[in-house]
């Protein structure tokens, strides 16, 4: 248990030391020139002034969710190196909540399309009006998996949700590694069997 910690604690050391380089001043010019210009422009300045060292944390976080999801497939039975297959990464993920292969779709499609229009296409408008198109149901699908892993996992509890989404990789790494953590079984089949028999008790 303590190296990982150990190893988060570097991650985090070094994400607030790139950051701490980053003034308010540059802050500023890479939101004005990300709203005036497109994404690209605004990346290749920041790499152009901090150069790849900026990508460190980027790794970091990078290396925290592969080991958070390793550890948590082996938790619930499933393998653990699928976690760094593109694709079936995310299908096995979802089979934790009992989702099907296809619901894959959800979580894979949208992001290259946001990534594209905001990237490739010059008019503000139009770059993030298609960006949130596509984002909003993302978000949506994603926050939902997100609170029904917490309830494969026994909580269901307004605090937990919230930290399972805004800490994502690490809330993930904390059911993986600890102990006191059991999986309890898929909840997607098992809220979809409810709403079913509702359906079919109502009176006709």
């Amino acid at each position: 248990m303590g190296r990982p910690f150990f190893f988060l604690k570097f991650i985090f050391d070094e994400t607030l030391f790139y950051f701490d380089e980053i003034d308010i001043q540059s802050i500023k010019h890479y939101i004005s020139v990300l709203i005036t210009k497109n994404t690209m422009e605004a990346i290749i300045e920041l790499l152009d002034q901090f150069g790849p060292a900026v990508l460190v944390p980027l790794g970091g976080f990078t290396v925290v969710g592969i080991l958070a999801q390793w550890s948590l497939y082996d938790k619930c039975g499933l393998k653990g190196i699928d976690c760094i297959i593109p694709i079936k990464n995310v299908i096995t993920f979802l089979k934790i909540m009992g989702r099907p292969a296809f619901q894959s779709a959800f979580v894979i499609v949208p992001p290259p399309i946001i990534l594209g229009a905001l990237l490739f296409i010059e008019n503000p408008a139009l770059q993030y009006g298609i960006a949130a198109i596509f984002f909003i149901p993302w978000a949506y699908f994603v926050i939902k998996v997100y609170i029904e892993l917490c309830q494969s996992f026994g909580h269901y509890k307004l605090t937990d949700y919230l930290l399972c989404v805004a800490f994502n990789g690490f809330y993930v790494l904390h059911l993986g590694l600890s102990y006191g953590e059991k999986y309890r079984g898929p909840v997607y089949r098992k809220n979809a069997e409810a709403v079913d028999s509702e359906v079919t008790s109502q009176p006709v």
